[in-house]
């Protein structure tokens, strides 16, 4: 049994509308911490949802349990004033 899961879009990551990822003009680049539901995974393939409504292929790897750093996210450092 396959239990589905959330995860996240990597770098990389693009929805594919068929499970051998052809069509790379076709294919929707998504950004970066995109949520997602993994519905199921081949290893090499998973067919996901986004939202209520859309679902797609991306490739495996390019799909993470936990959304990527991208940088800080407090108010960027600046040197002390003497």
């Amino acid at each position: 049994d396959f239990t589905p899961w959330d995860g996240y879009a990597g770098f990389s990551c693009e929805l594919y509308d068929n499970y051998l990822l052809w069509g790379k003009k076709d294919a929707r680049h998504l950004s970066v911490n995109t949520a997602l539901t993994v519905l199921w995974d081949t290893g090499e393939v998973a067919y996901v949802r986004l939202g209520e409504d859309e679902f797609g292929f991306v490739r495996s790897g390019s799909v993470n349990t936990y959304p990527v750093s991208t940088g800080s996210s407090g108010p960027e450092w600046t040197p002390a004033v003497l």
